[in-house]
């Protein structure tokens, strides 16, 4: 009988470690999660340009933000009316030859995505709202919230702009 104590507690004090280890490395993971999302790039500023040219950029209109599987009712209440300002806009800018770019988010981090995978990559949550005309624009998926200076994708975006539509 005291033996088989002492095997319950070493299992319990095993699975209880097993816990605490896990609940470190989420916590560790959603730290350095967090502050890669957040951080704000210090990038080369943008030169500027002597010929002006308009573009729109259209960013994280998903399904996950404003479409069905939207956890944020205020969002869903409100996303028809929202979205059919956007596509109207989108509509007057490929008139009048200008660029339009839809932006999208997706998350690949597992550990992120274990507890909320919203913007999973390959989930309806990380695809661009259906609602929206994408017929003629330019369609570019981002991995995180400050992605436009820090991965390369403000040079993408800038030589788009400088081949197509002007």
């Amino acid at each position: 009988m005291v033996r088989n104590r002492g095997v319950l507690k070493k299992f319990a004090f095993g699975t209880i470690g097993l816990m605490a280890l896990f609940l470190l490395i989420m916590f560790v993971n959603f730290k350095i999660f967090e502050k890669n999302w957040s951080r704000v790039s210090k990038g080369q500023p943008i030169e500027n340009y002597a010929e002006r040219r308009a573009a729109l950029l259209v960013v994280d209109i998903q399904e996950g933000t404003t479409g069905q599987v939207s956890k944020i009712p205020f969002y869903q209440k409100y996303s028809d009316e929202l979205i059919e300002k956007i596509n109207r806009i989108s509509d007057f800018f490929k008139e009048k030859k200008a660029l339009v770019l839809y932006v999208r988010s997706e998350v690949s981090n597992p550990l992120v995505n274990l507890l909320d995978n919203s913007y999973a990559k390959g989930s309806l949550g990380a695809e661009f709202d259906k609602r929206l005309k994408l017929d003629s624009g330019i369609k570019v998926t981002k991995a995180g919230n400050d992605s436009l200076p820090s991965t390369g994708f403000l040079c993408f975006i800038l030589r788009l702009a400088s081949s197509c539509f002007w």
